[in-house]
C-alpha cells in the first residue's frame, strides 16, 4: 500500500516542495508589505543564508529520491 502511494507520488514530492518553498516566501512578502507581520524574527538577516543553503540542499536530497520523470517510474 505504501510503495503505491510512493510511485503515485513519484516526482511529484519535489515539485511539491519547491512550491511550498515559493509559496511560502510569496506570502512572507505580501504579509511584510501589508504590515501585517514583521519577518526579521522570521528570517533573520545573520542565518538568512544558512537557511537558503538548507532548502537547497534539502531539494537536491528530494531530487536525489524521485528520479525521472514525473509520475512515472523508469526501469
Amino acid at each position: 500500500m505504501i510503495d503505491k502511494i510512493r510511485q503515485k507520488l513519484k516526482g511529484w514530492r519535489t515539485i511539491l516542495f519547491g512550491g511550498f518553498v515559493a509559496a511560502a516566501g510569496s506570502i512572507t512578502d505580501v504579509l511584510d508589505a501589508l504590515k501585517a507581520i514583521d519577518i526579521a524574527p522570521l528570517l533573520p538577516p545573520a542565518h538568512a543564508l544558512k537557511i537558503i543553503a538548507a532548502v537547497g540542499v534539502a531539494t537536491v536530497l528530494l531530487r536525489l529520491v524521485t528520479t525521472g520523470r514525473v509520475g512515472h517510474k523508469d526501469f
